[in-house]
C-alpha cells in the first residue's frame, strides 16, 4: 500500500511538470564509471559499452540480465528461466570477477560475491555502463574482468506507466514518474513482475515461477553550487527452482541499495563528492531454516581538483564494514569484515596525447594490504585514427563463504590479476567507428577446491589471451552495432578450458526508425561451445530476438517482441534449461 500512495504522488505531481524529453547524442553522454570523473565515450582510454534508456526501452527488457546478455565481452550464463540465480563472465574472467555498481555503489555481496543481477527491474535503469578490463585501482575488490555501473532514474520530470504480458504466464506492471520545482526534485518507481517459468533441470517437468516487487525513489536538493540527495532500490520476491536432485524448492529474496549522497563545487577547479551507503542482500529458504545474508555499511569520500587545462587528479578515501551471515545444513558463520582504502589518479590531456595513471592502497583484514594500479596512454595518429595502450593489476578478496563456508578456509591470499591491451580506433565519419582492442589477463592465486585437504586453497592460476573487434553505424534511421570475440581461457597449469564460458561470442545489434511514430529492433548473440561442470561439453548456440514498436500518438504506444526467435535449444550451464521461444506485448502510456 506505501508504494501505490508514493506511485500515486509522484503521477500527480509529475503531470503538472511534464516535458519533453530531448534523444540523448552517443558522443555528447557524459559518463563517469571508467575514471570517475565526468567524460565521453570518445575522450575515454577504456573499452566502454553504453546502454541509454532509449536502448533499454527499445529492448523492451524486463530485467537487468535481459539488456547484459547482448553484450559481446559478456557471458551471461542462467541457471534456467527468468529470475534464476545469473553470473556474469567478463572477458574470460570468474563469475566473481565482475563488480557491480547501482549510482556507484557496490553492490556485489560479501558473501558469495555474485551480485543478483537477475533482480534489478530495467524499467529504474536510465543508464548502464560498462567498462572493459580491470578497475580495482578505483573501485577495489572484484574489479577484474570489468566494471557494470547501472545509473538509475532519477531526474526529469514527467513520467510513464508501462503493462506486458508475454509466454509462460509473464506478466509486468510498472510506473515512474518525477518532479522538479524549485531546486528540489522527487523521482520514484515501482516494478512488479510475475511469470510462471520453466523447469529449472533439464531432468525435471514441473515449471519454477519468479515474483519480483520492486520499488526505487530518489530526493534531491539543488544549490547554487552543490546538492544533496537520498536515494532507495529495493526488490523482493520468491524464486522457485529445483536443487541438485530435482526437488521443487523456493526461497525469500531481498536486495536492498540505501544511499545519501553530498556535492559540493568549493572552487572552480575542486568538487567533492561524499556518499554513505548501506546495501543488504537476503536469501532465505522457504523449506528449511537455512539463510545467507550480507550488509555493507559504507563511506566514500572523492575529491577532483582541475589542476590546470592539462591535468585532472582524483582522490578520494573508502571505509566500510560488512557483516556476513549464513546458515546451511544447521552450520554456519557470523563474520564481519572491515576495510580501509585510499586512491589517487591523474589524468593528462594535451592536443593529440593523453593519459591516465591511478594507484590505490587497500587494507583489508582477511589478508592484509594490497596494492592495485592502472595506467593507459592514447594517440591521435591521424583525425581518424587512434592507437591507446594500458594495463593494470587488480583483485578480489576472498569473501566471508571462501574463509568460513564448507571447505572454507580463513588464511586465504587475494586473487591477483595483471592485464594489458593495446587498442585501435578508426573513426572516418561521424556515424561509424571500428575499434579492434587485443587484451590478455594472467590471473593467480585463484581459489579452487583442494580435495587433498577437502579445503579451499589458492591453488590455481588462468591464463587469458583474446580479441575484440567492435563497430557502430548510423545513418538515415538506421543504427546499427557488432562485437565480435576471440579468446582463449585456459587453466595456466593444466591447460584445461574453464568452465561455462565460450571462446569465440559475435553480437548484432540493428535498429531501424520507419518513421516518427515506427521502430524496429533486431539483436542476435552467437556463442561458441564450451565446458560444463562434470566433463559435459555444451553446445553453441545462436540466439535472436526482435521487437516493434507503435506510437498510437504522443502519449500511448503498444509493442511486442519475441525472444528465441528460432527457438533455439541450448545449456548455458550444463542441466540447466534455457527459455525457449517466448512472445510478449506491451502497452505504454507517457507524459
Amino acid at each position: 500500500m506505501k508504494r501505490i500512495m508514493l506511485l500515486a504522488a509522484l503521477l500527480t505531481a509529475a503531470q503538472a511538470q511534464a516535458a519533453d524529453d530531448e534523444p540523448l547524442r552517443l558522443d555528447d553522454l557524459t559518463i563517469t564509471t571508467a575514471t570517475r570523473t565526468a567524460t565521453t565515450v570518445d575522450e575515454s582510454l577504456s573499452t566502454i559499452t553504453v546502454y541509454t534508456r532509449d536502448d533499454i526501452e527499445r529492448s523492451q527488457a524486463d530485467r537487468l540480465t535481459d539488456v547484459l546478455r547482448f553484450v559481446s565481452s559478456l557471458d551471461v550464463v542462467r541457471t534456467g528461466g527468468p529470475g534464476q540465480q545469473t553470473s556474469l563472465f567478463f572477458r574470460g574472467s570468474e563469475s566473481n570477477h565482475t563488480l557491480v555498481l547501482i549510482d556507484g555503489v557496490r553492490m556485489n555481496p560479501g558473501t558469495i560475491g555474485t551480485p543478483a543481477v537477475q533482480n534489478v527491474p530495467a524499467s529504474m535503469i536510465e543508464r548502464i555502463e560498462i567498462v572493459s578490463g580491470p578497475r580495482s585501482s578505483l573501485y577495489g575488490s572484484d574489479a577484474i574482468g570489468g566494471v557494470i555501473n547501472v545509473i538509475t532514474r532519477s531526474d526529469g520530470a514527467g513520467g510513464d506507466f508501462e503493462a506486458r504480458a508475454g509466454g509462460d504466464n509473464a506478466q509486468r506492471i510498472a510506473a515512474n514518474a518525477g518532479f522538479a520545482q524549485d531546486g528540489w526534485s522527487l523521482r520514484g518507481g515501482v516494478d512488479t513482475q510475475r511469470t510462471g517459468g520453466i523447469p529449472t533441470r533439464s531432468f525435471t517437468t514441473e515449471d519454477r515461477g519468479y515474483e519480483n516487487d520492486a520499488f526505487n525513489v530518489t530526493l534531491q536538493r539543488t544549490f547554487d553550487r552543490g546538492s544533496v540527495s537520498i536515494r532507495h532500490l529495493q526488490a523482493d520476491g520468491i524464486t522457485e527452482y529445483a536443487d541438485f536432485f530435482g526437488t521443487p524448492v523456493s526461497q525469500d529474496f531481498e536486495n536492498s541499495v540505501t544511499a545519501l549522497q553530498w556535492q559540493q563545487q568549493f572552487t572552480a577547479g575542486w568538487d567533492s563528492t561524499l556518499i554513505v551507503s548501506r546495501n543488504v542482500d537476503e536469501i532465505a529458504q522457504r523449506e528449511s531454516p537455512d539463510f545467507v545474508e550480507s550488509t555493507r555499511t559504507s563511506v566514500d569520500w572523492q575529491n577532483t581538483l582541475k589542476v590546470n587545462d592539462a591535468h585532472t587528479v582524483v582522490a578520494g578515501v573508502l571505509l566500510f564494514n560488512e557483516s556476513a551471515q549464513t546458515l546451511s545444513f544447521g552450520s554456519g558463520f557470523d563474520e564481519d569484515t572491515d576495510l580501509t582504502a585510499v586512491f589517487v589518479q591523474d589524468q593528462y590531456r594535451n592536443g593529440r596525447f593523453d593519459a591516465i595513471a591511478s594507484l590505490r592502497l587497500t587494507d583489508h583484514d582477511a589478508f592484509g594490504n594490497e596494492l592495485t594500479w592502472n595506467g593507459a596512454v592514447g594517440f591521435d595518429i591521424t583525425p581518424t585514427l587512434r592507437v591507446q595502450a594500458g594495463g593494470g593489476r587488480a583483485f578480489r578478496a576472498p569473501d566471508a563463504t571462501d574463509r568460513f563456508g564448507f571447505g572454507g578456509s580463513p588464511d586465504l591470499e587475494a586473487e591477483i590479476s595483471e592485464q594489458w591491451q593495446a587498442t585501435g580506433i578508426w573513426k572516418p565519419a561521424d556515424n561509424w567507428r571500428l575499434s579492434l582492442e587485443l587484451f590478455s589477463n594472467d590471473i593467480e592465486d585463484l581459489i579452487d577446491f583442494d580435495f587433498a585437504t577437502f579445503t579451499l586453497q589458492n591453488i590455481s592460476e588462468a591464463e587469458i589471451r583474446g580479441a575484440e573487434l567492435r563497430g557502430v553505424w548510423t545513418a538515415d534511421g538506421w543504427n546499427v552495432a557488432f562485437g565480435i570475440v576471440n579468446q582463449s581461457v585456459e587453466n595456466a597449469e593444466t591447460g584445461a578450458r574453464l568452465l561455462r564460458r565460450s571462446e569465440q561470442s559475435a553480437t548484432l545489434d540493428v535498429t531501424r526508425d520507419f518513421s516518427d511514430t515506427l521502430d524496429a529492433s533486431l539483436t542476435v548473440r552467437a556463442d561458441g561451445d564450451r565446458e560444463g561442470i562434470g566433463g559435459a561439453r555444451l553446445a553453441g548456440y545462436v540466439l535472436v530476438n526482435t521487437g516493434l514498436r507503435y506510437r498510437i500518438n504522443e502519449r500511448w504506444q503498444v509493442s511486442a517482441n519475441i525472444e528465441n526467435l528460432l527457438d533455439a535449444d541450448y545449456e548455458s550451464a550444463a542441466d540447466f534449461r534455457s527459455q525457449d521461444r517466448r512472445t510478449s506485448v506491451g502497452l505504454r502510456y507517457s507524459w
